[in-house]
This record gives structure tokens, C-alpha cells and sequence, in this order.
């Protein structure tokens, strides 16, 4: 157990692993009696989300024991999207700071994270966009269709 220094300040865990966990389900608190709800996330930021941070395949450097392809996003990109409070913050002696051509500035002797869960209400409000706008479509198409 212990605190990780995050985006939104320090969280405390109860679990660490430094590899795989594996669990038949996975239940995050999400009762809105225990939040205080800021809004609906709006629509431009959920395709600013979706356009702006790509999917990523990769592998595990310094791993030999876990080789397999995996899918997921780089925290440096969701953080230069804009979705800083996405990411956490966790100590690592072994990484150094470093800058990138663009100016961005990988934090000295910290490892970034991406809260993933996070990353789903972004889809979820993209999703719900289009699927009102093939509906839309559809009605456009029968009208069309009936002349």
C-alpha cells in the first residue's frame, strides 16, 4: 500500500503489481451520491479526445518475460491533447527527463500513467453522437427514397 503523486494530486492505492492482474470483474466506485458532478462531457471535447490521441500498438521494453503486442495510448500524447487530468505521476529512479522536439518535457525520475477509465466517456459521448447521426442519415435517406 502507499500514495502515488498524480495530475489531480496524490492518490492513495492499496494494490501495487508490476505485472499482469487478473480478475473475473472489476467494480469502480461510480455512485454520484459520492461526486460532485461538473457536467456533461461536451461533444467537442469528446472528438477532440477521440482525434487527438492515437492508438497505439507496442511491446514492453526491458521485459523478456512479456513480448506480446498490446494496444493502449501513450500518456505524453493524451497529456498533449489536453487531457492532463488523465494522467498520473508515479516515481521511477530510472527514467530521465528529457524534452521533445516540440517542447514537451518528459518529467525527471517520474513515469506517467493513463487513467484508462478515463478514456471512456470520451468514446461513450462520440459513440452516442454518431449513432444520432446515422439515425439522422436514415430519416434523410426514406425522405429521399419516398420521392
Amino acid at each position: 500500500t502507499g500514495q502515488i503523486s498524480g495530475g489531480s494530486g496524490n492518490v492513495n492505492y492499496s494494490i501495487y503489481a508490476d505485472n499482469r492482474i487478473q480478475a473475473a470483474e472489476v467494480d469502480a466506485t461510480s455512485d454520484e451520491r459520492l461526486k460532485d458532478i461538473q457536467g456533461t462531457i461536451p461533444l467537442d471535447q469528446a472528438i477532440k479526445f477521440v482525434t487527438g490521441v492515437d492508438g497505439l500498438y507496442y511491446t514492453w521494453r526491458n521485459n523478456p518475460d512479456d513480448t506480446g503486442l498490446k494496444a493502449g495510448f501513450g500518456a505524453q500524447s493524451v497529456h498533449k491533447a489536453g487531457f492532463d487530468h488523465m494522467i498520473g505521476h508515479i516515481p521511477n529512479e530510472n527514467l530521465a527527463g528529457d524534452e521533445d522536439a516540440d517542447g514537451w518535457v518528459h518529467p525527471d525520475k517520474v513515469q506517467l500513467s493513463v487513467g484508462y477509465n478515463q478514456a471512456i466517456p470520451y468514446h461513450h459521448e462520440v459513440i452516442k453522437h454518431l449513432l444520432a447521426e446515422i439515425d439522422s442519415l436514415k430519416a434523410q435517406v426514406a425522405e429521399l427514397q419516398k420521392r
